[in-house]
């Protein structure tokens, strides 16, 4: 698990995805349900949209808002509109889904105010994310400001 995990942030996704696949098709019972998910985000990064879907929605159990998110950005690639419509209402609150709130508002509906926004709420609580303020300077840059 730990070396997929590695070879994921190293960028080596063709030879995650065979240590992820590899995991779900062995022997052993011990292996987490977010496994599936992993694998789907590893698809999703190789640009293997459909495959990343399938995984994902095959998966039972496992972390749903991860799952969710994933079917969201899957659903933007796709040019999906009722889909991202749908996945975009089942976000929770949480830092990792109204990141990805703010990532669909920029990226895929280029609503870059709304998307501001979102980074600003995240901001107020969690003062250290240093990052978001690029994407908020990316928002402003956007609106022409």
């Amino acid at each position: 698990l730990w070396r997929a995990y590695c070879l994921f942030q190293l960028g080596q996704y063709e030879r995650a995805r065979e240590t992820y696949s590899d995991l779900l098709s062995g022997e052993t019972n011990d292996v987490p349900e977010d496994i599936g998910l992993y694998l789907a985000c590893v698809y999703f990064i190789l640009g293997r949209y459909r495959d990343s879907e399938e995984v994902a929605l095959s998966v039972e159990g496992g972390d749903p808002e991860l799952k969710n998110r994933i079917l969201l950005h899957v659903a933007c690639k796709n040019d999906d509109e009722t889909k991202v419509a749908k996945y975009r209402q089942d976000l929770t609150t949480s830092i990792e889904d109204q990141i990805s709130a703010a990532a669909v508002e920029f990226s895929f509906r280029r609503r870059y105010q709304e998307s501001d926004n979102i980074c600003k709420t995240i901001l107020s609580e969690e003062k250290d994310a240093l990052a978001l303020y690029v994407y908020i300077a990316m928002c402003l840059f956007k609106m022409g400001f």
